[in-house]
């Protein structure tokens, strides 16, 4: 069970040593505290450059797990997301089509490749990726009306009517 800042803790002064120790500036948090309380949002306000250097520092660490491992299903999923946020779309496509090669059954694979397509501008494609991870099992329309990287494919004058035939071929098969 956690405990509040300041509570006794076992080997604090307050219990059985009679020893006092120093106290930090802190008076009793520790790491656990800040991450839960989110008190350590002043300090990464001063610090404007620690998300990029982390989103940097996690592309690096991916990549060199793909070059002991190149078929590392995890790896390629965190790189392809951290491209594509990092605006590297033509890497996350590359990764996108690797992701489909190694594991063509998976409507989440077909799905994030019809996102790289639309972002790099390819929509006959991606509206042809879409259509087989809906044939394959993806469901979560909601969250294709929303996604930000296929707002190229939401634009196109077919979308409406794709929609609706996905939604049509949803419902039929649950019925």
């Amino acid at each position: 069970m956690r405990q509040e800042p300041g509570a006794s803790r076992q080997g604090s002064p307050e219990q059985g040593s009679g020893k006092k120790r120093a106290r930090s500036i802190f008076s009793g948090y520790c790491l656990r505290d800040f991450y839960f309380h989110n008190l350590s949002s002043p300090l990464y306000a001063q610090i404007s450059c620690r998300q990029p250097r982390q989103e940097l520092f996690e592309v690096v660490f991916f990549e060199r797990v793909l070059a002991r491992c190149p078929d590392h299903l995890g790896a390629l999923e965190a790189l392809g997301h951290l491209y594509t946020q990092l605006g590297e779309h033509v890497k996350g496509l590359e990764v996108d089509e690797r992701l489909v090669r190694l594991r063509p059954d998976r409507p989440v694979a077909h799905y994030n490749l019809a996102c790289s397509l639309s972002l790099t501008g390819r929509l006959d494609e991606a509206f042809s990726e879409l259509a087989l991870a809906v044939r394959l099992g993806y469901r979560d329309f909601d969250h294709l009306d929303r996604d930000p990287d296929l707002v190229a494919v939401r634009e196109d004058q077919r979308y409406e009517s794709f929609i609706a035939m996905l939604r049509a071929a949803g419902s039929a098969r649950r019925g």
